[in-house]
């Protein structure tokens, strides 16, 4: 790109003093009739035995998840191919989880998890120069959710989202990863069986977050 990267994560930091942030907490997967899946239910219930302070819409782990996909198997959810579910979860020796898993990251995540893509845009974001730098700003910050929220619910969000893909591991920035960050997520996953013969060809898909990372 022909501007600095680290002069532009400054002002993504400094335009979060001035966004404001406006949201509704994250629900949990329902069926149909309005009340939570009993498939939803097992793996809340899986992540609040794990750890008691666990909220929904916090991420989760490779290493959360590969036990609970054994013990849901044993209790008729048996999962046709776990090995690609568990790639598409984030490892928690990388960036984005080892930067949520502080004390001043869970409130940070806690905050922005209400907004949708939000944890997709900080995955990309992290793999990009200076950007784990920037994301631990953001959390020291106040008001560094905002940042997100400007990203995800605006205009001038979504432009600024197509200027950082532009930047080196920054493709695709505002579209979703395809990755699962929450158990809500991974639900979902869960749910489907069989992916529709119909779905969007290779080359229409989002690009996935690089996982050669820039040196920190």
């Amino acid at each position: 790109m022909s501007i600095r990267m680290g002069a532009f994560f400054g002002g993504l930091v400094g335009l979060s003093l001035v966004c404001p942030a406006t949201a509704v907490e994250p629900s949990p997967a329902r069926t149909g009739t309005g009340a939570p899946s009993r498939l939803a239910v097992a793996v809340n219930q899986y992540f609040v035995r794990m750890d008691e302070a666990y909220k929904p819409g916090d991420l989760i782990t490779r290493e959360q998840v590969a036990p609970l996909l054994d013990e849901l198997a044993k209790t008729g959810f048996p999962v046709h191919a776990p090995e690609d579910v568990l790639t598409r979860i984030p490892a928690a020796d990388e960036v984005l989880p080892r930067l949520l898993a502080t004390t001043s990251g869970k409130k940070f995540m806690r905050r922005v998890a209400r907004y949708p893509g939000a944890y997709d845009r900080l995955d990309r974001l992290s793999v990009m120069p200076h950007g784990a730098q920037t994301i631990r700003d953001l959390i020291k910050g106040p008001g560094g959710e905002r940042m997100i929220e400007y990203m995800v619910d605006t205009r001038g969000g979504k432009a600024m989202g197509n200027m950082l893909s532009k930047a080196p591991n920054g493709r695709d920035f505002n579209k979703p990863t395809t990755r699962i960050y929450t158990a809500s997520q991974l639900v979902e996953a869960l749910s489907t069986e069989v992916k529709p013969a119909s779905g969007p060809s290779r080359d229409d898909r989002p690009s996935p977050v690089p996982r050669t990372r820039p040196a920190r």
